[in-house]
């Protein structure tokens, strides 16, 4: 089918006698558009009694396969309603999986290009069967009458697919070398078919009653009350007197309303509630004296205040988040939105159907676009978008969309088709999401995590709402997976699962994003509570490492890296995490940053921890070369672990976090005791988190066995005054945290790094003063149980 068919309930096509021998993998595809909540889509016929049904049933989508008159497999599409007037893209993989050493076939179905996929097991019966026919739009015993009719329109794929290429509206089809299966409309019995998808303009019988316009929504209609206008009559406001104290109702479509109040003398408001009775002017507030209400109007607040209280309030059309001292404009796109207000606290605009985002800008379906009667879908192109804060041109397929540059810049901006598509369809999840219009699960978490990674990876440099988006969806990811156990974690069954949030989390957390996260710090916890959900969840998984037999584990991205061990208590002889020397892969050398487990990690605690390697003679080194020598010259040989003894085992966990330390919010402990902040304050070290985990037993005690947190300085130059810190989730300042240095004391210093011993776990950093360097500060040198030497460090550090 090249075209849309339309099917009146009563059509079917019909291929038979056809010469395909259905294997694996078997692809079968169409786009269809109905409204009707019941009908056949598809019917193929194999060898002597088998056959595959499509149909819509109750709303959704389901998939039956039948061996003579036992079912041998039946799959719903549960998760989205088809009978809504859209056009639906289906696709069904017939395809083979091993289970053990048999072989097992299996049928995936993917709705609207897979943002809905299901599964099921078909048994063994189809592969290698031939076709016997095709039935499309209905069930037909004797090619005239027409049963379960099919109402709608419909496109076809394509059956026995190697290729795939989408288009916006079907498959445009690749072929293989053999068996290639091409389904004709000449070689088809066509019964009351249309040629295309136009169908009779509801609105020529003008349905709506007056003061009101009649929407075609295609096959459908909808009737939208003019301003001052309402309910299913579309009766006038006027008439039910919605104004107070003898004041009049008059009709003004300009206004938000469709009609304003005139009051009379002494009273205002939207519906003249409120009665003047206090003498003071506009800007003064007070009985029996005025004063002044000294309303900041720079911040976006009204210059007039509460007569009462003196309390300012943002400005019509502006909006103040919870816990800001700013209001913010509302910027209610006027085509997406039905006012120009929006709610107070949210900033969220009332949108037409179909329209998401704030203001307002957004279709929910990523081939539509905004329109004064809200998302109409766009079938020869990419639809208007709007992206990076520029409204971008509705473009023709595979073509790039450009617009000028703004006044005082030069070259042209430009975005591409599969950014805008792939932009669109996370933001119409994440808004789902948002509603509670859909819940995450297993599957959607590894998908999610697959399309940001993709996303991310494709895509040289993210926009501001990309990287809020895809803010939204990761904490809705860590934090839905560190409530998971055992093998109900996503990264149990796909084993590129950790890796894909580790990436998404480097591609976020880039510096060039760093005007991104500071407009997205206004209103949400931003950097703060991303590092918050990462801890939470990397714990989750060391505390699970045992239980779903995980192996450890390194994975290295620009600008992240995590590294998972598992240590034998019984014979703990001190560690260092990550092993760089033994990490194949090219990192950036600012990520080279380290935690040190003491070998007296394990020990009772009545025992004093003491230095993990003994100082040496050797001269300060100004660099430091991990791979000058083997991990033996600094532990001794471990003994073979026992894995069968779980409670000797404990795992460590620790991630690198290179830029994250200039994208956190700049807040500081305001405690001064606890944290001598320097003039000029600036984190110059990456961000490291770690954590330890042992089952059934407490944690070690780490104020007498402290860990070393080792770091290579970002800058070199012009840094002094190093203050071990710590990020602290607990202080509520902008309910984010703040960095503080209790517990934490610098340990060693050289030219390029440094050291911090700290007696707690959590996520660790170091503070220092741009200034000019600092020569022969005495306060530099750590204090030892000993001689101190210069050539200790170096050893430290190889």
């Amino acid at each position: 089918m090249p075209s849309p068919q339309r099917f009146s309930g009563e059509s079917i096509i019909i291929w038979s006698e056809l010469d395909i021998t259905i294997s694996v993998p078997w692809y079968i595809g169409l786009m269809f558009r109905t409204r009707k909540v019941n009908g056949m889509l598809m019917q193929a016929n194999a060898g002597t009694a088998s056959k595959i049904n499509i149909q819509i049933l109750n709303n959704y989508v389901q998939f039956e396969v039948y061996s003579g008159m036992t079912q041998v497999a039946s799959l719903k599409m549960t998760q989205s309603r088809v009978s809504d007037g859209e056009w639906h893209h289906l696709l069904i993989e017939l395809k083979s999986a091993k289970d053990g050493k048999d072989i097992k076939y299996l049928a995936v179905m993917s709705l609207d290009y897979g943002m809905y996929q299901s599964t099921v097991q078909i048994g063994n019966q189809l592969p290698g069967l031939k076709m016997k026919s095709i039935i499309v739009g209905g069930v037909s015993g004797d090619q005239v009458s027409v049963q379960q009719g099919f109402y709608g329109c419909m496109q076809n794929e394509h059956s026995k697919l190697k290729r795939i290429a989408f288009c916006h509206q079907g498959v445009r089809m690749g072929e293989t070398s053999t068996n290639i299966a091409t389904l004709n409309m000449k070689q088809a019995i066509k019964i009351n078919v249309k040629e295309g998808c136009e169908v009779d303009n509801p609105c020529d019988s003008n349905p709506c009653p007056q003061h009101s316009y009649c929407s075609d929504d295609w096959d459908s209609y909808s009737c939208v009350c003019d301003p001052g206008y309402f309910g299913r009559d579309c009766v006038d406001v006027c008439n039910l007197n919605p104004c107070e104290h003898v004041s009049t109702c008059v009709h003004k479509p300009s206004s938000s309303h469709g009609y304003t109040c005139e009051c009379g003398q002494s009273y205002y408001g939207q519906y003249c509630e409120s009665k003047i009775d206090l003498p003071c002017p506009r800007g003064w507030w007070g009985n029996p004296i005025c004063g002044p209400c000294n309303c900041e109007t720079s911040k976006g607040f009204d210059p007039d205040c509460n007569k009462t209280n003196g309390e300012c309030h943002c400005k019509a059309n502006y909006y103040r988040p919870q816990s800001s001292d700013t209001c913010y404009p509302c910027d209610c796109f006027p085509s997406g939105s039905h006012t120009r207000s929006c709610d107070m606290e949210t900033g969220q605009c009332p949108c037409k159907p179909g329209v998401i985002g704030r203001q307002c800008n957004r279709c929910d379906n990523p081939f539509a676009e905004v329109t004064a009667r809200g998302c109409e879908v766009i079938y020869n192109g990419c639809p208007k978008a709007f992206e990076a804060g520029i409204w971008w041109p509705q473009t023709k397929f595979g073509q790039p969309a450009a617009v000028p540059c703004p006044k005082g810049s030069v070259g042209k901006k430009a975005l591409s088709n599969f950014v805008v598509s792939v932009a669109q369809a996370l933001l119409a999840r994440n808004e789902k999401l948002h509603r509670n219009e859909t819940i995450l699960d297993g599957d959607k978490t590894i998908q999610i995590v697959r399309v940001l990674q993709n996303a991310t990876k494709y895509t040289h440099s993210l926009y501001g709402n990309d990287v809020k988006t895809a803010y939204q969806m990761m904490i809705r990811v860590l934090q839905y997976e560190s409530q998971q156990q055992g093998f109900d974690l996503a990264a149990t069954r796909d084993v590129e699962f950790n890796e894909n949030i580790i990436k998404v989390g480097s591609a976020l957390l880039d510096p060039s994003n760093k005007e991104q996260w500071e407009q997205i710090q206004r209103t949400e916890g931003g950097t703060a509570h991303l590092l918050r959900h990462y801890e939470d969840y990397f714990n989750n998984v060391a505390q699970n490492m045992k239980k779903t037999y995980m192996r450890p584990f390194v994975i290295v991205a620009a600008n992240m890296i995590i590294a998972v061990d598992i240590f034998d208590k019984s014979n703990f002889t001190g560690a260092r995490i990550p092993r760089f020397h033994e990490i194949k892969e090219d990192y950036p050398k600012d990520l080279e940053s380290s935690v040190v487990f003491p070998d007296t990690l394990f020990r009772p605690s009545d025992r004093k921890a003491v230095p993990t390697m003994r100082p040496s003679n050797q001269k300060l080194s100004s660099k430091v070369n991990n791979d000058a020598r083997s991990p033996e010259s600094m532990f001794t040989k471990r003994r073979k672990r026992h894995p069968d003894d779980s409670t000797h085992h404990t795992v460590a966990m620790v991630i690198i976090y290179r830029s994250l330390g200039h994208l956190l919010p700049e807040n500081y402990d305001p405690d001064r005791r606890s944290l001598r902040l320097p003039n000029r304050p600036i984190i110059n070290t990456p961000v490291v988190s770690t954590a330890i985990h042992s089952d059934g037993e407490l944690p070690p005690n780490l104020v007498e066995k402290p860990i070393i947190v080792e770091y290579t300085m970002l800058e070199t130059e012009e840094r002094t005054k190093p203050v071990c810190v710590f990020w602290n989730h607990s202080i509520m300042i902008g309910g984010t945290g703040a960095w503080s240095s209790r517990g934490c004391e610098l340990f060693s210093r050289n030219q390029s790094h440094i050291a911090c011993q700290c007696n707690h776990l959590t996520s660790f950093a170091v503070l220092m003063d741009i200034s000019k360097r600092e020569v022969g500060d005495p306060r530099l040198v750590p204090q030892w149980d000993g001689i101190w030497s210069s050539g200790t460090f170096k050893e430290l550090w190889n």
